[in-house]
């Protein structure tokens, strides 16, 4: 529960907190079990841009912890901010493959799932909660 920021909330009913918050419970339990590798799939549905990005910092904690995450997501703003490496399917086929800062400039990638302009949001927004700057430098200098 202290790994994902849910301690003030260990004592609470699932009706007495955010659909997000109860997402990251459903982490939580997942890893009671003191895994190696987690697999999460679409843990960002019927999330909310922030609750997204909360999650998002929790799990990129957990690589912290030395805990490797299998993601399987829609929300790229998500997947871009979490994933090291990634594989992008379209109808069960991968077209494209790589670093977060490859994949969101694969034309592939930007015609199936995020548009010139919504990737561009959504990859500014991954990067500035991974620490980074567009060209994949640190924005730490």
């Amino acid at each position: 529960m202290e790994l994902l920021d849910l301690a003030d909330h260990a004592d609470a009913l699932p009706a007495d907190i955010s659909h997000g918050q109860r997402k990251l419970v459903g982490v939580a339990r997942a890893l009671a079990a003191r895994p190696r590798l987690v697999l999460l799939d679409e843990p960002a549905a019927g999330l909310d841009t922030a609750e997204s990005q909360h999650l998002g910092q929790q799990m990129r904690g957990l690589l912290d912890e030395d805990i490797s995450v299998f993601l399987i997501d829609h929300d790229m703003g998500l997947v871009l901010s979490v994933c090291d490496y990634i594989y992008v399917l379209d109808f069960g086929r991968i077209i494209a493959s790589g670093t977060p800062t490859e994949v969101r400039n694969d034309p592939m990638v930007i015609q199936a799932y995020l548009g010139e302009e919504a990737g561009e949001a959504q990859a500014r927004d991954a990067e500035a909660v991974r620490g980074l700057t567009l060209d994949g430098g640190s924005s730490d200098g």
